[in-house]
């Protein structure tokens, strides 16, 4: 159900995203809740609770934090396309998870995204993970944390056993921290952000080969 309130050029794109979509096909059945770690529970990205958003990042100086999340009407965007297209599509899926303690105050947001469920011969894409945590939580180790949680999961929930992140270049700490969680060094390139390096972590010691019904299960 989408809140009252929304600006009107939000509503004419969930419109459009309702009508490219088959009828009565579900979203992908991986797109869920995480397991709950120490100090972090995962709770998917809705229409009821997109705008605490706002509240973690809209002030945030960090030139690390997108303006998606820091404007409204961006933000509006974004929740559209995630909620209404991107988790029933079978090339660009997405799923955020915001990052609650459990004392129930928000910390940040955790990123899947360009999700491909197409296999060729037996394989798919590697997927692209991310994350946003809010200033006053940040260098408390709850960005390795939630990564940790989304890599562990990934196999089993998502069958994917590749995933890449594009932090951009000028990010130390980021790339440092991937480094730390195994990823290594792909390539340098430029993605919507600017200038970035793709980093790759392959999640299984084998890729398995894949069918059909492994991803609709």
């Amino acid at each position: 159900m989408t809140p009252a309130g929304l600006d009107p050029r939000t509503r004419k794109i969930i419109e459009a995203f309702r009508n490219a979509r088959r009828p009565g096909s579900p979203p992908w059945p991986c797109y869920r809740d995480l397991p709950d770690t120490a100090r972090l529970r995962y709770e998917l990205l809705s229409w009821d609770n997109y705008r605490i958003l706002l509240d973690l990042f809209a002030t945030d100086p960090s030139p690390f934090v997108t303006s998606t999340l820091k404007d409204a009407p961006e933000l509006e965007e974004y929740v559209a396309f995630q909620l209404e297209l991107a988790r029933y599509s079978g090339r660009r899926g997405a799923c955020d998870w915001l990052l609650r303690r459990p004392d129930g105050e928000y910390v940040g947001v955790l990123h899947l995204y360009n999700v491909g469920f197409e296999l060729r011969h037996g394989r798919r894409p590697a997927g692209f993970c991310g994350y946003a945590i809010a200033e006053r939580f940040r260098r408390q180790g709850y960005a390795q944390e939630a990564l940790t949680r989304l890599l562990d999961s990934l196999p089993d929930q998502f069958k994917l056993y590749e995933i890449q992140a594009e932090p951009l270049r000028s990010n130390g700490p980021s790339q440092w921290l991937l480094k730390k969680l195994g990823f290594g060094w792909q390539q340098d390139s430029t993605n919507e952000w600017g200038e970035c390096a793709v980093w790759h972590k392959q999640l299984t010691d084998k890729i398995p080969l894949l069918s059909r019904r492994d991803l609709t299960g």
